[in-house]
């Protein structure tokens, strides 16, 4: 499609042309308001068919990031876990040190 096929009057073409002269970048070229819809109708079609690809892309990792997500699932719970038993170890651990830093400085003031 040539960039005459959307002008469809003389007084069109004729707007169109002095545009072209001046290199104007941000002059508004008028269009027939069904030329509007027809490109507004083409762009919803595409972001729809865009929108449609992604869904088909998501139904069928669907499967893929369920299982996934109980791998992750179990992982997470055996860190939580290990987590909780290494906190107990480490609040054991810090209480024998208390005990020993009481006991030097008890044996030093003797």
């Amino acid at each position: 499609m040539s960039w005459q096929a959307g002008i469809t009057s003389k007084k069109s073409a004729v707007i169109f042309r002095w545009i072209l002269n001046k290199k104007s970048k941000t002059s508004y070229i008028p269009m027939s308001e069904s030329e509007e819809y027809r490109i507004a109708v083409a762009g919803l079609q595409k972001q729809v068919n865009e929108l449609r690809q992604m869904l088909e892309c998501d139904d069928s990792q669907a499967g893929v990031s369920t299982d996934a997500s109980a791998e992750s699932a179990a992982t997470i719970k055996q860190l939580e876990d290990e987590n909780r038993k290494l906190t107990v170890r480490i609040s054991h651990l810090l209480r024998a040190l208390d005990r020993k830093d009481t006991e030097l400085q008890a044996l030093q003031q003797d």
